[in-house]
Order: structure tokens, then C-alpha cells, then sequence
């Protein structure tokens, strides 16, 4: 059972990288009701499908309620944060993505240099 649970891991690494990063923006900009809102509905769906499929006897509930409530929580900080701030994605351009990736590129090649630094960052 354990190579079934596996696939859920990416997933789940996704959702929780682009829930952070929406945290941090909403925290940075004081949209303290995007926060408490999204995670209390991420949890409540947690809950409920994590008892509604172990109720019906999947023995992956816990797992698929945890995945679920992740993607609803990224959802809705999705849409808390880009309605408050709806020029935001006219802000983002390739073309400075790309500038930007450029001077940045040696930033993961010093972090993950050697694990010693990797323990460091984390």
C-alpha cells in the first residue's frame, strides 16, 4: 500500500509550496482574514472527507482529506489574495521572470551546495 501513497507525494509537496507562498504574501500584505479563512476551511474539508472516506471503508481517507483540503485551502487564499490585489498578475511578465532567473541562478547552487548547507536553511 505503500507505492499508492507515493503518488500522492508530489501532489501534496505542490499544493503545500504554492499555499505557502500564498501565506506569505497575505501575511506580508496584513490579509490576516485570507489567512484564518482559507485554513479553517482547509481543515474543515480535511475533517470531513477524511471521516466521510473512512466511513465508507478507503483506507486512503486521511491522505485524500489531507490532499483535498490543501487544494481547496490554495484555492481560496488564490482568491482572497488575487481579489485584493487584482493588478497582480498584470505585474508578471516572462520577460522578467526570465531577468530575474538569470541574475538568481547560482542562489539553489549555494544553498544546496553540500548538505551541511541545506541543514543550515532548513
Amino acid at each position: 500500500d505503500l507505492n499508492f501513497i507515493l503518488w500522492f507525494l508530489p501532489v501534496t509537496i505542490l499544493t503545500t509550496g504554492i499555499f505557502q507562498s500564498f501565506y506569505y504574501y497575505a501575511l506580508r500584505h496584513r490579509e490576516f482574514k485570507a489567512i484564518s479563512t482559507s485554513r479553517i476551511i482547509q481543515n474543515v474539508i480535511l475533517v470531513v472527507v477524511s471521516i466521510a472516506l473512512g466511513y465508507y471503508g478507503f483506507s486512503s481517507g486521511m491522505i485524500t482529506g489531507l490532499i483535498t483540503g490543501q487544494i481547496c485551502g490554495c484555492l481560496i487564499m488564490a482568491f482572497f489574495v488575487l481579489k485584493e490585489n487584482k493588478d497582480l498578475w498584470y505585474k508578471l511578465s516572462h520577460r522578467e521572470m526570465r531577468t530575474q532567473a538569470k541574475i538568481h541562478k547560482d542562489f539553489f547552487h549555494d544553498c544546496f551546495a553540500s548538505r551541511a548547507n541545506f541543514i543550515h536553511i532548513t
